[in-house]
């Protein structure tokens, strides 16, 4: 079974992805509970002018993947305004295929927006059937409440969860600290993470949660161990 969207869609940049990556980081602010320092995710994340690096091994981890290289259009089964049918890109999905280990490198950056601060990430996946897939986008950092004054959206202090995303549609995933220890959890989102296979014709896929799978586990190490990821393209 495969996924669906429209053909403007499918070449245009949209704003789904970031709505997705906001949707998710509203579970990593607390509101007004009162959070264990243990399970601050804060302290695992690099300071001003650094980078940090995280990896994970699993023997039973899945994810879906679809391959963004295969679309085929199909109907909608809408219409266009002008009454012509409303096509749609299909790509058909590989359920839980097997996810060998992650890399995850997050870069600070001080630039600011609606944002305190953000972080740079580079996400490496190692699996069974596809080889090394890559991913490089940003994860905003909400140090203090954001509201805007002329609408109601508002966005709470990150505390437990750090969402990060890839604009244009590249889709969203949510880091969140384990309690008590020096780990946090990978989360795809439900809209996926578009990532890419080596830096020719390698491919674009995206991968999105399986329905059974273990934890993604990703641990502090060494920073040294995420150099070579500084220019992965």
């Amino acid at each position: 079974m495969g996924s669906g969207m429209s053909e403007s869609l499918a070449t245009a940049c949209t704003t789904v992805g970031l709505a997705a990556l906001l949707s998710f980081m509203a579970v990593g602010g607390a509101g007004a509970q009162k959070v264990s320092s243990d399970r601050l995710i804060k302290p695992l994340l690099p300071q001003k002018g650094d980078f940090a690096c995280y990896k994970g091994t699993y023997a039973g981890a899945n994810v879906d993947i679809e391959d963004w290289a295969k679309g085929r259009s199909v109907d909608s089964g809408g219409l266009k305004p002008d009454g012509t049918p409303a096509k749609v890109i299909e790509f058909d999905r590989t359920p839980s295929v097997p996810l060998h280990g992650l890399t995850l490198r997050l870069d600070f950056d001080s630039r600011k927006a609606s944002y305190d601060w953000i972080f740079n990430f580079t996400l490496v996946a190692d699996t069974s059937t596809l080889g090394v897939l890559h991913a490089r986008g940003e994860c905003p950092w909400y140090d203090k409440p954001y509201k805007e004054s002329d609408s109601n959206y508002s966005v709470e202090p990150n505390t437990l969860s750090l969402g990060c995303g890839i604009d244009c549609d590249g889709g969203s995933m949510l880091l969140t600290r384990l309690p008590s220890q020096n780990a946090m959890h990978l989360e795809f989102s439900d809209l996926g993470l578009l990532m890419k296979r080596g830096c020719g014709g390698g491919g674009r896929f995206r991968v999105y949660p399986a329905k059974a799978s273990e934890v993604l586990r990703l641990e502090r190490v060494p920073k040294e161990q995420c150099k070579s990821l500084k220019n992965l393209k």
